[in-house]
């Protein structure tokens, strides 16, 4: 595993999982994996993203003098928060057909309610970068949306 990437060490481990186990392993394909997982990363991101979850109690303080406090809010969150755009992105059904707009529902509630939180997650997990091209696959996911005629 390299910068949250986990990398096969034997080519023919891989070859074994793309070519002999795939129906095995993803029964309903890796997009209905991607896109559990991505519902289940809004599901946790909505429950536990809150304002100053670290009690900082000032703007702009410096995350590099930031302590994870003994009971880490962001712990399970911590990943739901950097890649749930990855997942939404890769389940590819999320916006192809107009059953799923209560995904595209989801992802314009959870906006609007803790996108603020959400900066502020991204921040504190030191991966605002990250944030930045992820809001970017979004934005290309809802100019498909728009171009299906899928969003009106």
């Amino acid at each position: 595993m390299r910068e949250d990437t986990v990398y096969f060490v034997h080519q023919s481990a891989k070859d074994f999982l793309f070519a002999k186990a795939y129906d095995e392993a993803f029964p309903d394909g890796s997009e209905a994996v991607h896109q559990a997982i991505f519902l289940r990363s809004l599901a946790i991101l909505s429950k536990t993203l809150h304002r100053d979850m670290y009690s900082l109690e000032a703007p702009g303080y410096p995350i590099k003098n930031v302590k994870l406090p003994e009971t880490d809010l962001l712990a399970v969150s911590r990943y739901p928060c950097v890649y749930w755009i990855d997942h939404l992105y890769e389940s590819k059904a999320s916006i192809s057909s107009v059953g799923d707009l209560q995904v595209l529902s989801a992802v314009d509630e959870f906006l609007r309610k803790k996108y603020l939180y959400w900066l502020e997650g991204l921040s504190l997990c030191k991966s605002v970068g990250k944030g930045v091209v992820s809001m970017e696959r979004l934005w290309s996911l809802v100019q498909v949306c728009h171009t299906r005629s899928i969003c009106s």
